[in-house]
């Protein structure tokens, strides 16, 4: 069965596949749980599709609730420990009152270390530094030779996961009625576009659906479902009213800003 599928995908899905494929036999052979580096959440979606193909059981964490890319650990047992986790928290801090720096910034500076994407987490840049997750096996050599973001001299530290803070998400509430649940009226809503436009777009391979790229306007869409608009964020079907009396679904849509 896994090569079946395995004969199915291409490039990078199909490497990634078959990575888990073999983690989550190498947790069930050795007895002990395996992890991937960090993947981010179509990545993981990715997985999720196929957690079919193993015996294993899959878990994810990125050092905090919700954090946006996540090592995957493939476990024989069917409880996550997520002591476990190879996870690193640090704080880095500068003066930056005359050189502020953004999220780019900070990934740039690690990734001219020669350190790689998959190897770092999530990473929470605020007005005097940024704090981030990495995986542990690079640490020592980030503490070693991190000195600079741009021109801006820095210190840092490793601190415990429990310290990290992610900035509260920012959100703009949209409600509407649409005549169906149908993908293209509900990315017209969220985006405020006409459903010409939200159709075009998504037939394009503009839109992703739960970190998916997804190109058929019929798709249903259900409440928790996550939308992904290049160039124009994130947004989510949050509530599901009752219909009107004629016929159209009370919705209610939250944009990422």
């Amino acid at each position: 069965m896994v090569n079946s599928v395995l004969n199915r995908l291409v490039g990078e899905e199909r490497a990634l596949v078959a990575l888990a494929c073999d983690k989550a036999a190498l947790a069930w052979r050795r007895y002990e749980v395996c992890f991937t580096a960090f993947l981010d959440p179509g990545q993981r979606a990715l997985l999720a599709q196929y957690a079919y193909l193993w015996d294993a059981t899959m878990f994810s964490f990125g050092g905090y609730t919700d954090a946006e890319r996540q090592i995957v650990a493939f476990s024989p047992e069917q409880d996550e420990c997520q002591d476990e986790y190879p996870l690193v928290a640090m704080q880095v801090s500068g003066n930056f009152s005359f050189a502020a720096v953004t999220h780019r910034d900070y990934l740039g500076s690690l990734l001219a270390l020669g350190m790689k994407r998959e190897m770092v987490g999530d990473i929470l840049a605020g007005p005097e530094g940024c704090q981030l997750v990495l995986h542990k096996n690079i640490v020592s050599y980030v503490l070693a030779n991190w000195k600079m973001v741009g021109q801006v001299g820095v210190r840092v530290e490793e601190i415990p996961l429990a310290e990290l803070r992610p900035p509260e998400p920012k959100i703009a509430l949209r409600q509407a009625t649409v005549a169906s649940l149908r993908l293209d009226a509900v990315v017209a809503v969220a985006y405020g576009l006409s459903r010409t436009q939200a159709a075009n777009l998504i037939r394009a391979g503009k839109l992703k659906l739960n970190f998916t790229l997804e190109t058929r306007c019929d798709r249903a869409v259900e409440v928790g479902d996550m939308l992904s608009l290049a160039g124009q964020g994130r947004a989510q079907l949050q509530t599901l009213g009752g219909q009107s009396k004629k016929g159209r679904w009370y919705v209610q849509v939250a944009r990422f800003i």
